[in-house]
């Protein structure tokens, strides 16, 4: 892993730390970023069962309608 993706590795651990605080019982946080652009960009950290998460992810997929997705701006430098 190189020393950029290990500082993002971090970096997300710490800001899913923060949201995880913010409820009053902690839940399982799955977090997956698709770099398809590079081969080794993927990311994956979870604190869940991952059959259990990959479940949860096809159940609401059946909720989101087509073109209701929730999305948000990208920011910064891409890596």
């Amino acid at each position: 892993m190189s020393a950029l993706l290990h500082q993002l590795h971090e970096d997300l651990c710490n800001d899913l730390e923060r949201i995880a605080a913010r409820f009053k019982s902690r839940p399982k946080i799955t977090l997956i970023i698709r770099s398809p652009e590079l081969p080794d960009g993927d990311v994956l950290l979870s604190d869940d069962d991952l059959a259990l998460a990959i479940k949860t992810i096809l159940k609401m997929q059946e909720k989101v309608q087509p073109g209701h997705e929730r999305h948000f701006p990208a920011e910064g430098t891409p890596i």
